[in-house]
């Protein structure tokens, strides 16, 4: 059976998100560094390892979201910091 885990702390903050909805179009490289810079802090990094802990017992883990447009969203820049590591 399939564990279903919210790992809220992978998100960017709450200060972070407000500052690129309000304007996507011209803050997302922007966006993307500064969320990089927060996935080094100690809660991301707990989030991190304990993802990292449940993709090697389940080696089909399936990250779900809600965003619009995951291109250009934290998903995108997340994966590519899954994928570096």
């Amino acid at each position: 059976m399939a564990q279903v885990v919210w790992l809220k702390d992978l998100t960017p903050s709450a200060e972070l998100r407000r500052w690129y909805h309000a304007d996507p179009e011209n803050r997302y490289d922007a966006f993307a560094a500064r969320y990089r810079e927060e996935l080094q802090d100690p809660e991301h990094q707990a989030a991190l390892a304990e993802l990292w802990r449940l993709a090697k017992a389940q080696p089909h883990t399936v990250l779900l979201t809600a965003v619009k447009h995951p291109e250009r969203s934290h998903i995108s820049v997340l994966l590519d910091y899954l994928h570096e590591g």
